[in-house]
């Protein structure tokens, strides 16, 4: 099963997005399907395997979410 989720950039950004690819590339795949300024709409699907696909997913989007608000807390600090 897969998951279809448009990423808004005034809370992800793209470095947070790559970074999280990687950290969960074991578990889920995850396809840019579309960039827009509106956001990047991006497919999401656990690896074959994974018990809890959407669980995975979830888990993969709160991963992202952290660390697009550290990154943006980090700006915001001058960091």
């Amino acid at each position: 099963m897969s998951f279809r989720v448009c990423l808004s950039p005034l809370i992800y950004d793209g470095n947070s997005l790559m970074d999280a690819i990687s950290a969960y590339s074991g578990i889920c795949r995850v396809e840019l399907l579309q960039a827009t300024p509106a956001g990047n709409e991006v497919r999401i699907t656990a690896e074959p395997g994974i018990d809890n696909e959407a669980r995975a997913v979830r888990e993969f989007l709160n991963y992202l979410l952290d660390a697009s608000l550290e990154a943006r807390l980090k700006e915001l600090q001058g960091g």
